[in-house]
């Protein structure tokens, strides 16, 4: 049969697995996209120059292996994630205390800025890593997988929408063209 799942049926952990491993060749898609401004975004954490684009580099690397290794299920890539993603949060505190809050981070690409929501998302994806290994392997009604579906897609929404970072114009002219508030507009 064409286009099957090869490891049987998908359970809740290969779903998980998936998506995790989605986040990582996302983020080092993101990276590689980001190009020079990417490297520049390393400045933040006192890299410049060759340093910068060795690390820069050798994070898209890191991240696209351990997404593939991750998405295949081979033994230790979980928690290896876990701990790439462990020493990414250590970077992003360690920035926030000296003051470097609101600089890019380069988490996600060019856009993303040093701050406490990108330590505490950073420090989330590293424990759905580390627990990864330890989750019940179990499969689950249709039903169960509409309410799983329903739930990545609403995280995966607040994760783009929190990413894109809508500009504040933009934003406003939507609040003036489509009030939340009710009551009659005036024409």
């Amino acid at each position: 049969m064409c286009c099957r799942y090869p490891h049987g049926r998908l359970t809740v952990v290969g779903l998980l697995r998936l998506a995790l491993a989605a986040v990582l060749l996302g983020s080092a898609a993101a990276k590689l996209a980001a190009g020079e401004r990417g490297r520049r975004a390393l400045a933040s954490y006192g890299l410049h120059g060759r340093a910068a684009g060795g690390a820069w580099a050798g994070t898209i690397a890191l991240e696209a292996l351990l997404g593939i290794a991750v998405a295949a299920g081979l033994p230790g890539a979980a928690e290896a994630a876990a701990v790439l993603l462990g020493l990414f949060t250590l970077l992003l505190v360690v920035a926030i205390v000296r003051g470097r809050a609101g600089e890019p981070c380069g988490c996600f690409g060019s856009r993303s800025r040093i701050g406490w929501g990108a330590a505490v998302r950073s420090a989330s994806l590293a424990l759905a890593f580390a627990a990864l290994p330890f989750l019940p392997d179990t499969s689950l009604s249709t039903e169960a997988w509409l309410g799983a579906g329903l739930g990545v897609a609403l995280v995966g929404l607040y994760l783009t929408l929190e990413q894109l970072q809508v500009p504040l114009d933009a934003r406003r002219a939507f609040e003036e063209n489509f009030p939340l508030r009710g009551g009659p507009q005036a024409a």
